[in-house]
């Protein structure tokens, strides 16, 4: 059996997550906190997008909150 040690390539981190590529085995190393997730192309790439669009969807959500409120913010009616 030819067991090579991992060849990581820092992607991208920053103080809460780091993605590195390991070129011998192929796989993505997404570190969040105490957490890692080893994820083939596939999956990786299938993550990235979910992401992506669960954040997308929370801006158009904490955008039309925030207009909801402002709508319905009356500054004459309102106690200080």
């Amino acid at each position: 059996m030819n067991i090579s040690a991992c060849r990581v390539e820092n992607l991208a981190n920053n103080d809460y997550c780091k993605i590195e590529y390991c070129r011998n085995c192929r796989i993505f190393h997404v570190r969040v906190g105490f957490i890692t997730l080893n994820l083939k192309l596939e999956a990786f790439s299938v993550l990235c997008h979910t992401v992506n669009l669960a954040f997308t969807n929370f801006q158009r959500y904490r955008k039309a909150v925030e207009q909801q409120h402002a709508t319905h913010y009356d500054p004459e009616n309102s106690l200080h």
